[in-house]
């Protein structure tokens, strides 16, 4: 059986990060259970190093948009559309709205 806890313990920083990630990928179809254990310290050093773009990396899904929104009891803040995306909103609410009136009438 390979012992994860002493193999990664040779390791520090980044360098330990890559080689977590590449043993969780490379063992889920023969060792799922090391799999686990690897993706279990990936995250609790992720954490623990304040390694947030490592973690969105492995741990969040690709496919979901993330908000801008930043929320504290002092203040929030919210990023505003960029001059182009507001532009292009404008024009589909536009085009939406003589749509819906033009076949309302």
């Amino acid at each position: 059986m390979f012992d994860l806890d002493s193999y990664i313990s040779h390791y520090t920083g980044a360098t330990r990060l890559e080689r977590l990630d590449r043993i969780a990928q490379t063992s889920w179809k023969n060792d799922p259970i090391l799999a686990d254990q690897a993706l279990a310290l990936l995250e609790q050093q992720c954490k623990q190093e304040g390694n947030v773009i490592k973690y969105r990396e492995i741990f969040e899904d690709p496919t979901t948009t993330t908000t801008t929104t930043t929320s504290t009891p002092e203040a929030t803040t919210t990023t505003a559309p960029t001059a182009m995306e507001g532009e292009e909103s404008q024009q589909q609410q536009q085009q939406q709205t003589t749509g819906t009136c033009a076949s309302f009438f």
